[in-house]
């Protein structure tokens, strides 16, 4: 019997290497520490990167226009960067692994504003460690990244958030 569950367990165990699974990171491991530095391309030209952004409030979203949560989302995050851009906070969308033109047309189209990046490689994503599309991150005027989530974010959170990482 119990040469059975070592069998058993040893199956298991090389499952989950092959699929990555034992290994897998989660972005909670990178809570507390700086939030992991990118320099990336925007659709329009130009680049963003997180060092030019220290001493403002980040709101880092990963998306990609196939997305749907990532679609229902874009509205909540437009409004966020209109009521707190140029206040020390700013607002990010870092699409995933797409090509400029149709990113370009989906902001053109849902008339977004706030800084789009372009993951085409998807390196930064990996730094990130995103478990799935849309995850938000939050960082500190400080660099630190304080948190995260997965999935559509509410106004409500994102409040929650900037009014904490801002100080008040």
């Amino acid at each position: 019997m119990k040469l059975v569950r070592n069998a058993a367990l040893a199956a298991i165990f090389v499952c989950a290497l092959s699929t990555g699974s034992a290994l897998a990171v989660s972005p909670s491991a990178l809570v507390g520490k700086p939030a992991p530095a990118f320099d990336l391309e925007k659709p329009d030209g130009g680049r963003i990167s997180l060092a030019s952004l220290k001493g403002s409030v980040v709101i880092l979203t990963y998306w990609a226009t196939w997305c749907a949560p990532c679609k229902v989302e874009m509205p909540t995050l437009e409004e966020a960067y209109k009521k707190h851009g140029g206040k020390g906070v700013i607002v990010i969308g870092v699409n995933f692994q797409q090509e400029k033109p149709q990113v370009k047309k989906f902001t053109d189209a849902n008339k977004l504003t706030f800084p789009i990046a372009m993951d085409v490689d998807g390196k930064t994503a990996d730094s990130y460690y995103i478990p799935g599309l849309p995850t938000t991150f939050f960082i500190g005027p400080d660099g630190v990244l304080a948190g995260y989530h997965e999935g559509v974010v509410k106004p409500e959170l994102l409040e929650e958030w900037i009014a904490k990482l801002k100080g008040k």
